[in-house]
């Protein structure tokens, strides 16, 4: 007998992450097939932020799709309060965010993100973007004891 639903990998925080070179409706879909059990992930200013309340394309508003900035680029929409987030072929937004604590897109724009727009700090400005981070090479567990044994044998 087959079993189709055993080939589906375990849902790991690994898959969490959002590189925001993928297209929004990508983004859609990792997002309903995981947003229920584990909050979006990307990378800000050097830390990790979870993007909660998800907003579909088709619901923002078209004042923010003018421009073409760099995906990761932040645009927060006041009419909707909704943060925006450029992605490859469009935009996505959330509603909350998690830095430290639960925060509407609202208080984010206003604890995080005025601040550093109007103080134009020298802080470089892919900074301020969300960031996609790099996966980290993974090693087995005989790479990692060889990789253990040349390092105490070089000392």
């Amino acid at each position: 007998m087959f079993f189709p639903w055993f080939l589906a990998p375990k849902i790991s925080t690994t898959m969490s992450w959002i590189d925001w070179e993928e297209t929004c409706a990508q983004i859609g879909c990792l997002f309903r097939a995981i947003g229920s059990r584990i909050s979006l992930r990307t990378m800000w200013m050097g830390q990790m932020i979870k993007l909660l309340d998800f907003v579909e394309e088709s619901n923002i508003p078209v004042s923010a799709q003018g421009r073409n900035p760099a995906p990761g680029t932040m645009q927060y929409q006041k009419e909707s309060n909704t943060l925006l987030v450029r992605c490859k072929d469009g935009w996505v937004g959330f509603k909350a965010v998690k830095l430290k604590k639960r925060l509407s897109a609202a208080d984010f724009y206003n604890g995080y993100l005025h601040q550093y727009f109007i103080s134009k700090s020298s802080t470089q400005p892919n900074e301020c973007l969300f960031q996609s981070p790099r996966p980290l090479p993974t090693v087995s567990r005989a790479g990692k004891a060889a990789l253990v044994e040349r390092q105490h044998s070089a000392q």
